[in-house]
């Protein structure tokens, strides 16, 4: 009896941290900002810079969209909200930001 609520816990642990490792693929919408963000980086010589800070913050990409959507407010006043809106739901999803990085260090972008 005891081994089968062991087994049962077990089981429970291991889908309780998993992560959805499925590939991001960007509507149209988000690729289309992600490569005018792109270009906008590239133009002010700041793509290592943008590549250093997305992989230092990967681990936290959920839980910056959260910031981000407490920041909505203000931000949204000096930002496209629509855009904004976009952005920060695609930072949420898995995925987004291992592509963004992948889209900053293509040799086309720079």
């Amino acid at each position: 009896m005891r081994s089968t609520r062991l087994r049962r816990f077990a089981a429970a642990c291991r889908h309780a941290f998993s992560v959805d490792r499925a590939p991001f693929e960007p509507t149209e919408r988000e690729a289309a900002l992600i490569d005018g963000l792109v270009a906008e980086v590239a133009r002010r010589g700041l793509t290592t810079a943008a590549v250093v800070t997305l992989e230092t913050v990967t681990p936290l990409g959920r839980v910056g969209g959260q910031a981000l959507r407490f920041l909505e407010p203000v931000l949204t006043a000096v930002a496209d909200a629509d855009g904004y809106r976009t952005v920060v739901a695609m930072l949420e999803r898995p995925g987004a930001i291992a592509y963004v990085v992948d889209r900053l260090e293509r040799p086309s972008t720079v």
